[in-house]
């Protein structure tokens, strides 16, 4: 990922009419990058947090090396390791999906479900991923960043009272 860049910031994205997601363009060029080139991006579950991960095709074989890593580290301690658990946890509910030139995706609803994202999601850098968060479930959630639990706020707030919330009754 080095090569290629590093996801970072802070963005907020409201679903379009036809249910669709943004990648923000700091960020698109990073994924189209890491997926050789092609508008594809793989989403997942966040292993630890209730939140979507975001990713270009090439982290797939980071999150393999980090499997075979974690696997000899066991090993070396003599502790029990089931890659096949490791495999299920990093791969098991990865979603290979297109985005158009404008960034515009979708996020199954299952995932949505999953991460209990309705129509808003904050997006947040995590270097070699991006987090797709419901604002309140990230300002909710113990073991976060208290500065990026603010910047949540912040986005949700400012998107509460802009025109263009349909949930307002402003314009699109």
């Amino acid at each position: 990922m080095s090569d290629i860049g590093l996801y970072s910031g802070p963005a907020f994205t409201a679903m379009d009419s036809k249910g669709r997601f943004s990648i923000p363009a700091s960020m698109r060029h990073i994924v189209q990058a890491s997926s050789g080139g092609q508008n594809r991006l793989c989403l997942t579950k966040h292993e630890e947090f209730r939140c979507v991960i975001g990713f270009g095709h090439s982290y797939q074989q980071t999150l393999r090396a980090n499997i075979e890593r974690e696997e000899q580290l066991a090993l070396a301690r003599s502790e029990p390791y089931s890659r096949a658990a490791a495999m299920q946890r990093k791969f098991g509910l990865l979603e290979d999906v297109p985005f158009d030139d404008g960034g515009r995706f979708f996020i199954s609803p299952f995932l949505k479900k999953l991460c209990e994202i309705d129509d808003i999601v904050f997006i947040n850098g995590s270097g070699d991923y991006f987090e797709l968060w419901n604002p309140q479930v990230l300002i909710s959630t113990d073991g976060v960043y208290d500065d990026l639990k603010l910047a949540a706020q912040f986005a949700l707030e400012d998107w509460e009272n802009n025109p263009k919330n349909p949930k307002r009754g402003g314009t699109k």
